[in-house]
């Protein structure tokens, strides 16, 4: 058995809190790589043979000299924690304990992943200075398998360490013999600082858009589908999962013609990416909680595409979608969504998201019974220093013209070798995305999953094959799976009725037991005080830190059903950021011998911080739910008005038009032929059908055979009829030569015509019909030789127009019109050739217009506005000829002007820049003024102190150029970003502190240059006014 130093057994058992598992270790571990040794100024230091040569892990002459120097080379300009790889011998700890004293906010926290180098630590005075130092810390990193870090190991560190601009550093050793662990270290402590400040914000503001989002679309669920009801529908069925990255520019051609070869799903700015052209995948996602997902939803032009998402996603985006609305179960980590599903019925399958929209569309796709998955235009990367592939418009009003940003300021750009080994840059988050992908195909190897990209960093264990490859490989024969999709659409219902006043009921039960949560959590506020007071005014050692009635109280609220619906999360949350940092300070007091009362004061103040927060949560979600409610009031009793309104006017039938107009011309299927005569369309054709050889393919568990058939090159002839698990004929397709060629239809279960449309080898040509489940009309599209061509409608159930377009060639080419179910018009939009032209206008449901903004061939002119929801006029913006933003207006709800700077959402650097050239300016014309007064002091008699006067001026104007000098570097870069697909990258957290730093030191330097100019003016405004003789008097 070991034997270990009394010094080591105290430091391991004060480590043990904060590392269980590798303290246990470090008692039976026995060192042989690494051991003691001193400076040769005698100071502690360890030693290490690496490659075979011997290496100290400080100086070997002085090793607290080189741990200052260290501490001087920090910038910690804003900052107030460092994190340091590498713990060594302690001394950069000695080297920030000044700086430590400086404020109690301060953090030093030291990452290790050698427990040697524990052991040795623990055995020095340092070591335990160190541990029992309230501000300084010490956690262990985990390796795994192939020896890189365990991202696990830094979810154990405390989440409110990384918000407060964390520096990261190394020891010097560490920096030369371990470069990439570093690395990982610096990209991992980026990450989690970006994740937590999110999830800190989501806390701190009591989970509000999250709830905000969520309550208001709980709403729409009796106008959506259920996507749950569509999984395993298509089995065998290739997917492609398109992302907006670069290299998707590479494969948008080929990308068109698949159509009828694979599901085609594209999420956030991909959808604008894909059909910048007019082409329209099967699917669109909708996640994104903020803002954005509108500006993206709004410059699309897949209006009728249907779209998968989640409640969280934001509501006027959501309302924006008129396409199709298919509710995924679940919420994202929110166990809400959970408690409505089981109140209303509705049994969903626990899909994980991920962490971006490509993640989710994979999770989709596999439940879908998709396979293989392809990606395609997913970079994750910024490939030759682009965003997105092109495409992407800006909104007018909410992106004044400038492209969505990938990242914030706050994002550390890192570089990473692409998938042809050479460097690229990329986010900490879209690695992330990757590695998400990496454990997808680990856990469901049944699926494959093949990345098309062509760029980017690709996935680990994900082979990189072209998409011209995929195609030639695994999507050989097409089927027409608009017909599939169609009918899966229209029957995927909720398994119980969803109406909206039954979600409002049950929203009032909820909101009901948070009035119950919010009495229990005062009442626990209320005992706790009389607790602290207890605490407070008694010598008592152990007194009672709960009453009984505070007891009972925790018992009720944990009972209720808001509790576990809503604030047990929130109570984890709280107990993470917070509670954890308290707990590892009290155990370090105690190594201290903190008298008791001060523990039972800490504890009870804690209690009494986290029932304080949960009543809070509890206020936020009962002011939601019931602003929710007041709204969907408001917006019930317009729509009865407009019912009542359009039930006086002649009664008019949308649909009856359109059947009226489609019987005009000939769709014909006989027995053994079919004819097409469509003279709105300019198409005639006609031909024979084999209905003598048939092939049956059951599309809902036979996904090998699914997969055999689309990905040979069959060349059948014949009917291929798709069949659900119960022998029901889904759809039925006619081939010639292994090209549709002739009628395919859908059915529903019941066995009604769902859709019908011609192809004519291969391409579809003429008018696809669309039925809803009742048999009414649900579209109509017009094609010629594949492309979108003429006039395209699709129709409310109660018979009304609810949307048209028109098409040229498969693009948008006339006037496109949104309406409501009530026949009132909600949007219109003209194009020309698929450009934007002319005046785009949304109105709300009451007729008041929202957005209106004037274009020429896709860039906005002239002016762009939107009022409030009152009426009242909420941005102006003007644009010129080109497109550039020439000034911007904005007011609130009740006509105040806004600020400009509120208005423009600069971010940091562009407000260092022009107020950089601004005060450039104005010093430039101050110098102007005075310079001239300076050869004038020269020649003037009895002036004293114009040599300093002079020299000051010298100083100003080298601050100022030096300040021109800044202002010209960030304009520089600016220029560079402003135009193309490219982003400013060169916007770091780094960045950010350098720029900040220098201007700090100009401002102080040009503040007492100007300081002393004054005193020199006011000195010679004296002397000038009074003169002195030539004797002195």
């Amino acid at each position: 058995m070991t034997m270990h130093s009394e010094r080591l057994l105290k430091n391991v058992s004060r480590w043990a809190p904060d590392c269980p598992k590798q303290s246990t270790l470090l008692l039976e571990l026995c060192p042989e790589r690494i051991a003691f040794c001193e400076t040769a100024n005698g100071e502690p230091n360890l030693k290490e043979a690496i490659d075979g040569v011997e290496k100290t892990f400080h100086s070997a002459e002085n090793a607290a000299e080189e741990a200052e120097e260290w501490f001087r080379s920090l910038n910690l300009y804003q900052s107030s924690v460092i994190f340091v790889y590498g713990v060594g011998a302690g001394h950069y700890f000695n080297a920030a304990k000044s700086w430590l004293e400086k404020a109690k906010e301060h953090r030093l926290v030291f990452l290790e992943d050698d427990l040697e180098v524990v052991y040795h630590l623990f055995n020095s005075e340092i070591g335990r200075n160190l541990l029992t130092h309230d501000q300084t810390f010490l956690y262990f990193l985990e390796r795994g398998e192939k020896g890189r870090l365990l991202e696990s190991s830094f979810g154990s560190i405390p989440a409110i360490l990384f918000l407060h601009q964390p520096v990261f550093s190394s020891l010097k050793l560490y920096e030369e013999t371990k470069p990439e662990t570093v690395e990982d270290c610096r990209k991992l402590v980026g990450y989690y600082k970006n994740f937590n400040t999110f999830q800190l914000l989501e806390q701190l503001t009591y989970g509000r858009q999250f709830f905000a989002n969520y309550y208001r679309n709980l709403l729409e669920l009796s106008e959506s589908k259920f996507a749950d009801q569509m999984f395993e529908k298509f089995q065998g069925v290739p997917a492609i999962i398109c992302g907006a990255g670069p290299s998707l520019e590479k494969n948008r051609a080929l990308l068109e013609t698949l159509s009828d070869h694979a599901l085609v799903i594209a999420g956030g700015s991909s959808m604008n990416a894909v059909n910048a052209d007019g082409w329209l995948p099967h699917f669109g996602i909708a996640v994104d909680p903020n803002l954005s997902q509108y500006s993206r939803l709004f410059m699309n032009q897949g209006y009728e595409v249907p779209y998968f998402f989640r409640n969280r996603v934001f509501p006027e985006a959501l309302r924006l979608l008129h396409g199709e609305h298919l509710y995924v179960s679940g919420s994202g980590g929110y166990q809400v969504a959970r408690w409505f599903e089981e109140q209303l019925g509705i049994e969903g399958k626990n899909l994980e998201e991920g962490s971006n929209v490509v993640n989710f569309g994979i999770a989709i796709a596999a439940s879908l019974g998709c396979s293989p998955i392809i990606l395609v235009g997913v970079d994750m990367a910024y490939t030759e220093g682009k965003s997105y592939a092109s495409g992407i418009l800006p909104h007018p009003i909410l992106d004044l013209g400038k492209l969505p940003k990938t990242r914030s300021v706050n994002e550390q750009v890192v570089e990473k070798d692409d998938i042809n080994g050479n460097p690229v840059q990329t986010l900490w988050k879209w690695i992330q995305e990757s590695v998400w992908i990496s454990q997808f195909c680990i856990t469901k190897p049944e699926i494959k999953v093949i990345n098309a990209t062509e760029g980017g960093i690709g996935v680990e264990a994900v082979p990189n094959v072209s998409l011209e490859e995929v195609k030639n490989r695994y999507l050989k024969t097409p089927v027409d799976l608009e017909a599939l999709i169609h009918v899966r659409v229209q029957e995927s219902i909720f398994q119980k009725i969803v109406d909206s006043e039954v979600v409002a009921d049950k929203m009032r039960l909820l909101a009901d037991s948070l009035k119950k949560c919010k009495r229990h959590c005062s009442i626990l506020i209320e005992e706790f005080n009389k607790i602290l007071e207890v605490i407070e005014q008694s010598d008592q050692e152990n007194p009672k830190l709960i009453t009984d009635i505070a007891l009972q109280e925790l018992k009720l609220l944990n009972q209720e059903a808001a509790f576990k619906a809503i604030l047990a999360r929130f109570n984890e949350s709280f107990l993470s950021f917070y509670g954890r940092e308290d707990m590892e300070s009290f155990y370090k007091e105690q190594d201290k011998r903190i008298d008791q009362k001060e523990i039972n004061l800490r504890r009870t103040q804690l209690n009494l911080k986290r029932y304080h927060f949960l009543k809070a949560v509890c206020k936020e979600n009962i002011e939601r739910i019931m602003t929710t409610l007041k709204e969907d009031r408001i917006r019930h009793l317009i729509t009865e008005g407009l019912s009542s309104q359009h039930a006086d006017k002649e009664d008019v039938n949308d649909v009856q038009k359109a059947l009226e107009r489609i019987s005009c011309q000939t769709y014909e299927v006989n027995e053994n032929a079919f004819r097409v005569e469509d003279a709105e369309l300019g198409v005639a054709f006609e031909g024979e059908l084999d209905t003598k050889h048939i092939l049956k393919i059951e599309i809902e568990n036979d996904r090998d055979r699914m997969q055999e058939f689309v990905s040979s090159q069959t060349g059948w002839s014949g009917k291929v009829e798709f069949i659900d698990n119960e022998g029901r004929v889904v759809s039925d397709q006619f081939y010639q030569s292994g090209k549709l060629h002739g009628p395919s239809r859908g059915y529903f279960s019941n066995g009604q015509l769902a859709c019908q449309t011609f192809y004519l080898n291969g391409s579809k040509h003429g008018k696809s019909v669309f039925y809803d489940r009742s048999g009414s009309l649900y579209a109509i599209k017009g094609y010629r030789n594949g492309k979108r061509s003429g006039k395209q409608e699709s129709f409310y159930p109660n018979g009304n127009l609810k949307f048209s377009s028109y098409f040229l060639d498969g693009q948008l080419d006339g006037l496109v019109c949104q309406y409501f179910s009530s026949r009132v018009l909600k949007r219109k939009i003209n194009f020309i050739r698929g450009k934007r032209h002319g005046k785009e206008i949304i109105w709300n449901l009451g007729g008041i217009k929202e957005i209106e903004i004037n274009y020429n061939n896709d860039k906005p002119i002239g002016f762009s506005r939107s009022w409030h929801l009152n009426g009242q006029l909420a941005r102006e913006i003007f644009y010129d000829e080109n497109g550039k933003v020439i000034y911007v207006h904005g007011w609130s709800s009740d006509g105040v002007k806004l600020p400009a700077d509120l208005l423009l959402r600069e971010d940091y650097f562009e407000k260092v820049s022009n107020q950089a050239g601004k005060l450039a300016g104005s010093i430039e014309e101050i110098i102007g003024h005075v310079s001239h007064i300076v050869p004038e002091l020269n020649r003037a008699e009895g002036i004293e102190n114009a040599d300093a006067f002079a020299s000051e001026m010298k100083e100003l104007v080298f601050e100022m150029d030096h300040l021109r000098e800044v202002y010209q570097q960030i304009e520089s870069f600016r220029e560079e970003t402003t135009e193309g697909a490219k982003e400013a990258l060169w916007k770091t957290p780094e960045t950010q502190k350098i720029l900040g730093s220098q201007l700090d030191q100009i401002a102080e330097q040009m503040s007492e240059d100007i300081q002393s100019i004054e005193q020199t003016l006011q000195l010679m405004d004296q002397l000038l006014k009074h003169p002195k003789d030539k004797n002195g008097a």
